[in-house]
């Protein structure tokens, strides 16, 4: 695999970094942003401005979407083939660091061949690019205190008129200004200074609830499978819709997940069969497709655990609205 295809890969979570806290890529570890708060460097008169700095966490690695929804979008793949595509980067991430003993991740940092076996990531020196990007940029300020020099308002009694006129001839005056007015001052203009640089480079927020994995935990862990009997019981997708157009059903099976609902409409009638009627269900965020709905979820579990289902849509899970 080309190096400046794993460029690509660096360079998507960098942009993903600039607008959420975690980007996880499977199978490699999730690259994790944290921030660090303004400082005033008094000494040299500049405001350092609030940052992100990345760490690197090599036991997460199970895959949210999030990676694969951007190369979906970047380069106009279904969701599937995205992940394939980052499937084959890693791999060739994962054998140039073991060929190499590491790899650059852009303006993010390295990636080293630990001792143990394990993933090193050291950040960048320098992330000025990285923050540039969310418009943290230094200010300088002015904060001399420089000491006026005490001088006698009144002319002594025995001053001549040359002095007098020496002192009518300057081109400035001297006023008499306590230490404790020009620290009130200074630090007056420190935080001005503050203020306009917050409110003129604000930090992003991402409003989106951050979630390690969009599979909800009871997808993962396994459950006994036991008699298909009762299998009739769980109506597909378009049956309960018609039968209920008042309520949507609580619980589905779902079998992919889009980021459009024209992506998941094009592959639910693409794929859908005389015996598994496929069918896009739109949320918030996403769209999903599902096999199968139902407002009883355990009659859904059992199902997800039959053989026909498993071999059938191997990647199935349940997912439930909210209340």
């Amino acid at each position: 695999m080309p190096v400046l295809i794993m460029n690509h890969l660096f360079k998507h979570i960098e942009y993903l970094l600039l607008h959420h806290d975690c980007v996880i890529v499977p199978g490699l570890g999730a690259f994790i942003a944290s921030m660090t708060s303004a400082k005033i460097d008094m000494e040299k008169g500049v405001i350092i401005p609030p940052s992100r700095t990345v760490m690197f966490n090599q036991a997460v690695t199970l895959d949210d979407g999030l990676l694969a929804n951007s190369y979906a979008r970047k380069y106009k793949l279904s969701f599937e083939e995205s992940r394939m595509v980052i499937i084959r980067e890693v791999n060739a991430i994962i054998s140039h660091i073991q060929r190499e003993g590491m790899i650059d991740c852009g303006n993010i940092g390295c990636l080293h061949h630990g001792e143990e076996g394990n993933l090193i990531f050291s950040p960048a020196v320098s992330v000025s690019d990285f923050n540039a990007k969310l418009g943290y940029t230094s200010a300088e300020f002015d904060i001399k205190t420089e000491a006026v020099a005490n001088v006698e308002t009144e002319v002594q009694s025995g001053s001549t008129e040359s002095e007098d006129a020496e002192l009518i001839e300057q081109d400035f005056y001297h006023f008499r200004i306590s230490k404790t007015f020009t620290r009130m001052a200074a630090a007056f203009l420190v935080i001005a200074a503050v203020t306009i640089t917050v409110l003129l480079n604000p930090i992003p927020r991402d409003e989106r609830v951050q979630k390690a994995s969009v599979v909800p935990v009871e997808a993962l862990i396994p459950v006994p499978i036991e008699s298909t009997a009762k299998q009739d019981t769980v109506k597909t997708v378009g049956n309960a819709i018609a039968q209920s157009e008042k309520q949507e059903p609580l619980h589905y099976l779902i079998v992919a997940t889009f980021s459009s609902s024209r992506e998941a409409e094009a592959y639910a009638s693409n794929n859908s069969t005389d015996e598994y009627n496929l069918t896009a269900v739109p949320s918030r965020k996403m769209c999903r497709v599902a096999v199968a709905a139902s407002d009883n979820k355990e009659e859904l579990r059992k199902q997800l655990n039959t053989k026909a289902i498993s071999s059938r849509f191997p990647n199935a899970w349940i997912w439930s609205r909210r209340q």
